[in-house]
């Protein structure tokens, strides 16, 4: 039987793991993106809710996937060229 004791050991494992391993995505806030990007929060945002980035909702605030974003704005420059 599994106690609750090996099975946050397992989780800890399996999170150490995955980040060694840049298995994690990393997520940066609508206003770091906004001032990496130059991009207004406002459309951001709306880049998150109409799924053209990756992002997660957390309350009232979205976490954006940074790869993601990275991409979108590849296809972006690309389109423009």
């Amino acid at each position: 039987m599994h106690t609750t004791n090996d099975n946050n050991n397992v989780a800890t494992e399996v999170r150490i793991y995955m980040m060694n391993n840049n298995r994690l995505p990393v997520m940066i806030t609508v206003k770091e993106a906004a001032k990496a990007t130059g991009l207004p929060e406002y459309y951001l945002r709306k880049l998150c809710i109409t799924g053209q980035i990756k992002a997660v909702k957390n309350g009232k605030k979205y976490y954006i996937n940074e790869a993601s974003l990275c991409d979108f704005l590849s296809k972006m420059m690309e389109e423009v060229e």
